[in-house]
Order: C-alpha cells, then structure tokens, then sequence
C-alpha cells in the first residue's frame, strides 16, 4: 500500500471531494495498463467520499494497493517508471516518479482522498 499526499503551496484553503484518478506510465511516459478501482480490495474498509478542505500549506492524502503476484493468465508485469495522478474534479494531472509493479492488468485499488494532519 502507498500513501501520496496532496500539498496546497498557496495561502489560500482547497477543498478534494471524491477519488483521484491514476495511470501508470512507462519511462518515456507512455501509457501502461491501469485499472483504477474506487474503493476497491484493500481500500474497501477506508473512509468514503468527503470534503476536505486543505489549508494554505496543509495536506490530504491517498493511499492505493496493488498486487505483485501474476493473475490468471498474466506471465509479467509491467513496471511503472511514473505515475500520473488527477485530483478529483481536475483535468491537469501530477507526474510522480515511482515505480509501481501492478500485476492484475494494473489494477490499483484507491481510496477516498481524506484529511493529511
């Protein structure tokens, strides 16, 4: 499981509602196989959908599973050099270097974003 974290680096509040969107990007940052699931797996038992209001300099947070074990059919998986993630109700994405082995055609299980303390 991996925790990110949304920074506001204004001096004025933000507010998320809802779930960030993700792709997994290769190291040209072509697109690799995702599969985004709200809610899904391991983020079944995390908090749902709620206002967070982030204060200037403050934070909120996600976190996403993935599994490294080959499903099915699967022989590898790919390896992400990158991360591509969309706050809720935005268009523009954030480029996160990391390397993510999600196996399950990509499948990454996420919550809810939620206050960062």
């Amino acid at each position: 499981v991996g925790t990110f974290r949304f920074t506001n680096e204004t001096d004025v509040p933000c507010t998320f509602f809802g779930y960030p969107g993700a792709q997994l990007l290769d190291g040209g940052n072509n697109s690799l196989p995702t599969d985004v699931v709200r809610g899904g797996g391991w983020m079944s038992n995390q908090p749902g959908p709620t206002l967070v209001t982030v204060p200037g300099g403050g934070s909120a947070l996600f976190k996403m599973h993935w599994g490294q074990i080959e499903v099915g059919n699967e022989t590898t998986c790919p390896t992400s050099s990158f991360l591509a993630v969309t706050p809720p109700d935005e268009y523009d994405t954030l480029i996160i270097p990391t390397q993510i082995r999600a196996c399950g055609g990509g499948r990454l299980d996420m919550s809810a974003v939620q206050p960062g303390g």
